[in-house]
């Protein structure tokens, strides 16, 4: 415990230790352009949150900039006593964890900088963005700002998911890779954060399924808003989500680091009393309401990152297929990527 205090309250942030992580770190920005994944991903923060924390994709100029006295200042600034919790578990009782805690961190000062959570409020650039890279494989993100954490849809977005995109019983997963072959990877839904989520979906597939890909995708999305989803479908969902919801107590520790968890990030005292039920609540009409949200093609971002037939092919079907009008009103980029995107 005294050392763990030490890591807590006194970090050396030694200089070998720092060089070494520059090292890694610089050569990790180097490899993003051998990755279609990680150039998209990349370049949907940076798109979807311009001006913000949450789009910012560090540079090498970034990692030099680091030094021992900016770690210990921001670690000053950051790591302090004001909301901090302490999860502890295991052959120890509550006497002897109080004596450590007063022994080790009874002296311990400080006030939280700033906890002000800042919003987001420069609007995404909506468009098409075509990433050409002499890759073999492609990746494509279609995106738009979603949903603030425990929003009222908190349950409604759960069971979207798993019906829309989790694991291969999935709609997602059925159609585009077991019944048509045209991805490795078809993955996304709802993704809620502290002050604006995502709702996204991300593929992985070869130059010549891109396009195809994409209207696929839109059209089970489709057919969520146009139909609900079947009783026994739903009833599925939720009994999916209510056997893996018990592991979450499995153990002392992971009931514990929970409990701590939740209260950090404000959920509410009875919320894992009520999950279940508040789960089961949920009516065919809610993911049919959800679906709509994924539909709003005025405020979407679509990347693609890949080779030069794939980003062409898909600024062709925009104007020519039916199937993808929907897309007709976005602007066209074709930016270029090196260590983040570079938008003209």
């Amino acid at each position: 415990f005294q050392l763990f205090s030490d890591v807590v309250r006194r970090p050396r942030f030694e200089e070998d230790r720092i060089k070494l992580w520059k090292g890694q770190a610089k050569s990790g920005i180097d490899r993003r352009i051998e990755d279609p994944t990680t150039i998209a991903t990349l370049s949907m923060a940076e798109l979807l949150y311009p001006n913000h924390s949450l789009g910012h994709v560090s540079t090498k100029v970034d990692i030099e900039k680091v030094n021992k006295d900016s770690l210990k200042a921001l670690h000053q600034a950051l790591v302090v006593p004001q909301d901090s919790i302490f999860a502890i578990s295991g052959a120890i009782d509550k006497s002897s964890v109080d004596k450590l805690i007063r022994k080790y961190f009874g002296d311990w000062k400080g006030t939280l900088l700033n906890g002000k959570i800042i919003e987001p409020n420069t609007p995404p650039k909506a468009g098409i963005y075509l990433i050409e890279q002499p890759l073999a494989q492609s990746t494509v993100i279609v995106a738009q700002r979603g949903l603030k954490r425990l929003s009222p849809e908190h349950y409604d977005v759960q069971l979207y998911n798993e019906i829309f995109s989790n694991g291969f019983g999935s709609r997602l997963m059925q159609s585009l890779r077991v019944k048509q072959g045209l991805v490795y990877v078809a993955d996304g839904g709802f993704s809620p954060d502290v002050v604006e989520g995502k709702n996204y979906v991300v593929l992985q597939t070869k130059p010549s399924s891109v396009v195809q890909a994409l209207i696929s995708t839109n059209l089970v999305t489709q057919e969520l808003v146009d139909n609900k989803v079947s009783n026994i479908e739903l009833v599925e969902a939720k009994k999916s989500i209510s056997n893996s919801f018990v592991f979450k107590f499995a153990t002392l520790s992971s009931l514990v680091n929970r409990y701590a968890l939740l209260d950090l990030l404000k959920f509410p005292k009875d919320y894992d009393l009520n999950y279940l039920h508040n789960l089961n609540d949920v009516k065919q009409k809610n993911i049919q309401n959800i679906a709509t949200k994924f539909m709003d093609s005025k405020n979407k971002i679509v990347i693609v990152v890949g080779n030069k037939e794939a980003c062409d092919s898909v600024a062709k079907a925009v104007m020519e297929k039916p199937e993808m009008s929907d897309l007709r009103n976005l602007p066209i980029y074709r930016p270029k990527f090196m260590e983040k995107l570079e938008l003209l």
